[in-house]
């Protein structure tokens, strides 16, 4: 499963940890529609934040959030 690039995955980050499954649903159709590589992580992003599944979203979004760590400036 390919993941969106680190900026990407910090704002989807925030928006999972405020809950905010509505605007989560958004960004997985806009990764969708950037880059088919990324549709299984959009899908299954839509998928928990459809569900309103808010811990495992989490969890999911902060797995790649480790693996795709902004380097420090």
């Amino acid at each position: 499963m390919v993941a969106p690039p680190a900026e990407e995955i910090e704002e989807l980050w925030q928006l999972a940890q405020i809950g905010n499954m509505r605007k989560l649903r958004e960004q997985a159709a806009y990764l969708q529609g950037i880059d088919p590589v990324y549709g299984p992580f959009a899908s299954r992003l839509d998928a928990l934040a459809q569900g309103y599944h808010s811990k495992q979203l989490a969890a999911f979004v902060a797995r790649f959030r480790t693996e795709n760590a902004v380097p420090p400036a």
